[in-house]
């Protein structure tokens, strides 16, 4: 038996007349975020997709592709079904390839976390892409962390990892 506002994302999926196979991946879909963020003790919020994309790459090594239907699967759900003014926004080609790449190189999944994790913070402290920075900007965000932020040796040491992987 599905609860009432699953029911209702069936009804809305069938009106758009989505196969019934498609639309028990959906249901699928949407149970296995439910759970992931139940773990979290928190109500959800629209930074909880990205986290849930990063754990499917990672630690369900899921591929690009399933990854396009869990991010329109939980797109239709808070944005038709419950009528959220969220955007669920999928993780970029660069972030995915990034994860491929340490998948292939038999990364841990700690370590695949921790890097993009300190590759996102690069590229959010200069508010761009991390493909269009170079040379210059990390070394620039490395003495930037060492003197202003006070960062330790261990922190440097583990952004110097990420941005000479990624680079």
């Amino acid at each position: 038996m599905t609860d009432p506002v699953t029911q209702s994302m069936i009804r809305g999926l069938e009106a758009q007349r989505f196969s019934p196979d498609l639309i028990a991946r959906y249901v699928e879909h949407i149970g296995s975020f439910t759970r992931y963020v139940r773990l979290t003790m928190r109500p959800v919020s629209p930074e909880h997709f990205m986290s849930y994309q990063t754990h499917l790459l990672i630690d369900e090594k899921a591929s690009g592709d399933s990854l396009r239907q869990v991010v329109a699967a939980l797109g239709f759900f808070y944005g038709v079904t419950l009528k959220k003014p969220w955007k669920v926004q999928p993780i970029s080609p660069l972030r995915i390839r990034m994860i491929e790449d340490m998948r292939i190189r038999n990364f841990s999944p700690h370590t695949m976390r921790n890097y993009t994790r300190r590759v996102a913070l690069f590229a959010k402290h200069y508010g761009r892409s991390p493909d269009l920075l170079g040379e210059r900007e990390v070394r620039s965000f490395l003495v930037h962390l060492s003197s202003e932020a006070k960062a330790s040796c261990g922190v440097l040491l583990a952004f110097t990892a990420a941005l000479r992987f990624f680079y």
